[in-house]
């Protein structure tokens, strides 16, 4: 998996829309592999990040590309690295 990067607001409103949305979507698929590669359903990690298992379902699944987004799943990135192996 390629290197995620944790951008500050004003360096994420500089790149391009794509860059952004490629980003936002690198950092969705790395939750749900880390997901996957830790055996933790939606509802576990959900509860932690302080979600319902449909609210985060909902935000891994949303076409959304903005900043508090980017943000959100940097945060969610570190619950889910926070479990154990």
């Amino acid at each position: 998996m390629e290197s995620l990067i944790n951008y500050t607001s004003e360096e994420f409103h500089r790149l391009s829309e794509f860059k952004q949305e490629e980003i936002t979507n690198n950092f969705k698929r790395a939750i749900l592999y880390k997901m996957k590669e830790k055996n933790l359903d939606i509802d576990t990690v959900g509860t932690k990040a302080g979600y319902t298992g449909r609210q985060l379902s909902t935000l891994l699944h949303s076409d959304t590309v903005n900043y508090e987004t980017h943000a959100e799943l940097q945060r969610i990135l570190a619950v889910v690295n926070a479990f154990p192996d």
